[in-house]
């Protein structure tokens, strides 16, 4: 089952603990519990998006980074 497949995904996907560094769009907004475009969008403003060839990959670290800083600007 497709739902119960996303469900472990995302059980597995702890980004606190990962080594994982680079995930597809997919994995990544399982991991930030975000939808398809907003981590596409996310990612991009976080200059965090990498090509190869049709494969792209989000460097989770700098979006994490990114989500961190725009929030401390926004406090004040």
């Amino acid at each position: 089952d497709e739902m119960a497949e996303m469900v472990m995904t995302a059980e597995k996907l702890n980004r606190k603990n990962s080594a994982k560094r680079f995930y597809r769009y997919k994995e990544a907004a399982q991991l930030f519990s975000v939808g398809l475009s907003t981590i596409q969008r996310l990612a991009k403003d976080a200059d965090a998006v990498y090509k190869y060839g049709k494969v792209c990959l989000v460097d989770v670290k700098k979006v994490d980074q990114y989500l961190e800083e725009y929030f401390r600007e926004s406090e004040y």
